[in-house]
């Protein structure tokens, strides 16, 4: 078995796992709220999470001298919208790609014998 189909928990997109990969990541958080699909945003993130009331204007329901920086780690320029998303990490479960063969015959590239 050279490649497993995994699915993401949190947008339900199924990706494909290859040999040797021991997670797969997702690209769901590079959609921001107000986006359908990646092709909609156009999501940059940036480092600077440790500064208060940087960049100026984001509120996040807090009053504007609260602004909480710390939960912000990207901006989607098409919508000039700064959200929050942690990127989705799939485990690789090879364990149960090889119940599935369960006992069919391998083959490890040309002119391998059974």
């Amino acid at each position: 078995m050279t490649e497993l189909r995994v699915k993401c928990p949190r947008c339900g997109r199924y990706w494909t796992a290859h040999v040797g990969d021991s997670d797969v990541e997702c690209t769901c958080h590079l959609i921001c709220p107000l986006g359908a699909k990646t092709s909609d945003c156009t999501v940059t993130a940036y480092a600077d999470v440790d500064s208060w009331k940087w960049p100026v204007g984001v509120h996040l329901g807090f009053q504007d001298d609260m602004d909480n920086q710390t939960n912000v780690n990207h901006y989607c320029s098409t919508h000039d919208y700064y959200y929050f998303k942690a990127p989705v990490l799939i485990e690789v479960n090879w364990a149960k790609a090889e119940r599935r063969v369960n006992g069919k015959e391998r083959y490890f590239g040309e002119g391998a014998n059974p």
